[in-house]
């Protein structure tokens, strides 16, 4: 069984998206809420996660983001990412958290899983996603899945 340890950095708010890295990885879209006052952000849920070779990029690219959410201008989100290289692990990353936080599921995101069972472990800015756990798949019919979690 594969075990990836993935760590998770953020949060930034629109206003500081200029400080992400321009490095390739995964990100995650959070629908949040900014409390000025105590300089707070509130995550609600994630609403997108993403994969890129340019995070930076893609995620200052309003009108790329503007077509994924209506109104994505008067928003309210965060971003929290998660550095990954290489190419192939990044994707095998990311289709697996798609598949878990059952997030933009489609024909061909199922297809393109491995379907061998994988350990992601998230460390860091985790919010809404369990920091240890094992997909195994179970696909008989589409997007039925099976997920245990695993004790280390």
């Amino acid at each position: 069984m594969k075990k990836k340890i993935v760590n998770i950095e953020g949060y930034w708010l629109k206003k500081n998206f200029n400080e992400l890295p321009a490095i390739s990885g995964i990100f995650f879209i959070y629908e949040c809420k900014h409390v000025i006052k105590n300089d707070i952000i509130v995550l609600k849920k994630i609403i997108y996660i993403g994969e890129s070779d340019n995070i930076k990029e893609d995620i200052k690219n309003e009108r790329k983001l503007d077509v994924l959410f209506k109104n994505f201008s008067s928003r309210e989100i965060a971003v929290s990412y998660a550095g990954i290289l290489d190419k192939n692990e990044r994707k095998l990353i990311f289709e697996n958290y798609k598949f878990y936080l059952n997030l933009q599921q489609n024909d061909n995101s199922i297809n393109s899983l491995d379907f061998n069972p994988i350990t992601l472990i998230s460390i860091g800015n985790i919010e809404f996603i369990e920091p240890f756990y094992t997909l195994n798949y179970n696909i008989s019919f589409k997007s039925n899945r099976t997920i245990s979690k695993v004790l280390i």
